[in-house]
């Protein structure tokens, strides 16, 4: 009958493993201890949103575990704001959970009721505006009911063609109106009528209008209008 060989443990290797199995236990007791219960929570790069709003999409209170929370599902939580571009959201240890937002800035402002609706871009409403930003008032199309995260970008698109050949300086025009038959009729923040036309050719347009605002500026003139339809060849009727 053959024998069995039998392998023994060396005390060394007992000793390890009963350190690994206390160790392990140890990190477990002190990660599940109050001592890294949430205590605050901090919010940075708010403008618009209230911090309170950004603390309960969060779903943070007091009593849960920092290192029991998922990081990536409170950074989706707060990104489902419409304001909220993006968010960062890490740890403070041993009780703290910090929070950096980025907001979607505001490219116009609609009328709504006896108020206006924040846009971004994309023509995504924002929200209501409180206070009404140093940004184009789009004009002449009833958005009829909207609400935060709705889309209005197939009701507003020549409007936002026209606000993404802008850019970011939105000193430069005051109003975009959107008249009947798909044309597009602005106002400079100096008050001049500006008239694009259709939509095509927009990018030439707005070229034009700068190039002709510039010349306006350098030689001390005003304008009551300048009409783009042929962008090659804008038209300026001068107020004096």
């Amino acid at each position: 009958m053959p024998r069995r060989s039998v392998r023994r443990v060396a005390p060394g290797a007992r000793v390890a493993l009963a350190i690994t199995v206390l160790a392990a236990i140890g990190c477990f007791l002190l990660l599940d201890s109050p001592l890294f219960e949430v205590r605050e929570v901090t919010v940075d790069g708010l403008w618009r949103i209230g911090e309170q709003e950004i603390i309960d999409l969060a779903g943070l209170g007091a009593g849960m575990n920092t290192w029991r929370l998922s990081l990536g599902r409170v950074r989706q939580a707060i990104e489902a704001h419409p304001r909220v571009l993006h968010a960062r959201v890490s740890r403070d240890l041993p009780s703290g959970i910090a929070i950096a937002i980025v907001e979607r800035p505001v490219a116009a402002v609609v009328p709504y009721y006896a108020s206006f609706l924040e846009l971004d871009g994309q023509g995504r409403v924002l929200g209501l505006a409180e206070v009404l930003p140093m940004v184009p008032v789009i004009t002449g199309v009833d958005v009829g009911r909207a609400l935060p995260g709705d889309d209005l970008s197939s009701r507003l698109d020549t409007a936002l063609i026209l606000l993404g050949y802008v850019g970011e300086d939105h000193g430069l025009l005051a109003e975009i109106h959107l008249a009947e038959g798909g044309e597009v009729i602005a106002y400079t923040a100096g008050g001049i009528a500006v008239y694009f036309g259709s939509p095509e050719a927009m990018a030439a347009k707005v070229a034009a209008m700068r190039a002709v605002v510039d010349e306006l500026a350098v030689k001390g003139r005003r304008a009551e209008y300048i009409d783009l339809r042929q962008p090659a060849r804008p038209r300026v009727k001068l107020t004096d």
